[in-house]
């Protein structure tokens, strides 16, 4: 079995203002797996995934904060329908000398498949798991 990847990944990192932070990545990644026996391709595979981020934090006033994140995620693969995954999450922070007080929207699309390929010896498997759905959390930091 052998198995070749190819990997490109690009950042840019931007502070639009003071206390302001916005992040963009995209990643690109081939790989081609193939197996022999005898000199003769019994198997091949090829996966070709793009995945972005961007992400935003910045002050909105004073003691609140804000983080927006978002990810999208596709794998290529011939004669496959699988699904693209996009996910949104969202936190606003409220600080202040010894409390940290946060909300945190995770999954705001409810974006509920992620899809997984694996290249093997003799077989290619796609998994798409079934994640949790549109969740709000609450977190409270104290320092005495």
């Amino acid at each position: 079995n052998n198995t070749k990847s190819s990997y490109l990944n690009l950042t840019l990192d931007i502070n639009p203002w003071e206390s302001s932070d916005l992040r963009y990545s995209i990643d690109w990644t081939n790989s081609l797996s193939k197996t022999r026996k005898a000199n003769i391709e019994i198997a091949s595979g090829i996966i070709n995934d793009l995945g972005q981020t961007i992400s935003f934090q910045s002050v909105i006033y004073k003691y609140f904060q804000l983080k927006a994140s978002a990810e999208h995620r596709k794998l290529f693969s011939a004669g496959s329908r699988i699904p693209s995954s996009l996910f949104v999450d969202l936190d606003i922070i409220y600080k202040r000398d010894r409390i940290e007080l946060c909300f945190t929207l995770v999954n705001l699309l409810n974006s509920l498949d992620y899809a997984v390929k694996y290249l093997g010896s003799f077989s290619n498997t796609e998994n798409i798991y079934l994640l949790r759905q549109r969740s709000l959390m609450f977190r409270a930091k104290f320092s005495l």
